[in-house]
């Protein structure tokens, strides 16, 4: 089983990944982070995935779906003999369709949402330049069907909760 962990950025998709990655499920095989960034938050991403991802949304990767699948195929295969692993990036949330059919087995989409204005507002000044992504990546939040929505707002206030929830998407 794959978890794709995907939302907008700014809503708590690293917290998914590292709850995840704390339940015992691998996020990555080249960790962007888990070190700390400046700000004290952690990414947990995997960097061949996050960048495949973002240069297919940036338009840098122009390739077809099926070429775009193959490209998909081949990150599974680093991951081949793993039975449950995770994913998590926010510029997957446009292709959640595509990496379903992609990864043959069972995909698991964990999204994270916050209050618009609010993931908006988070966005530090050297990160501003990612406004215009952030829109875009809302224009895709009602095309998506998640198996688990996680309003980033209330799992601060519950943690447990999405240890739960989470646990029993995964172990169910």
């Amino acid at each position: 089983m794959i978890v794709l962990v995907t939302g907008m950025m700014r809503t708590g998709t690293s917290l998914v990944a590292k709850q995840l990655h704390l339940m015992g499920v691998p996020m990555g095989t080249t960790m962007r982070f888990p070190q700390a960034k400046a700000n004290g938050q952690d990414d947990w991403e995997d960097i061949e995935f996050t960048d495949m991802m973002l240069n297919r949304l940036m338009g840098i990767d122009d390739s077809d779906r099926e070429d775009f699948g193959l490209r998909v195929k081949q990150y599974e295969l680093s991951r081949d003999g793993v039975p449950v692993w995770g994913v998590k990036s926010p510029f997957a949330l446009p292709y959640v369709t595509a990496l379903r059919e992609a990864f043959e087995d069972v995909v698991k989409v964990v999204m994270t949402t916050r209050d618009i204005e609010q993931a908006y507002r988070s966005l530090d000044q050297q990160q501003l330049g990612l406004r215009e992504i952030q829109y875009q990546l809302h224009s895709f939040i009602d095309k998506v069907s998640p198996d688990l929505v996680i309003d980033i707002e209330e799992s601060w206030h519950s943690p447990s909760t999405v240890e739960q929830k989470l646990q029993e998407l995964i172990w169910a």
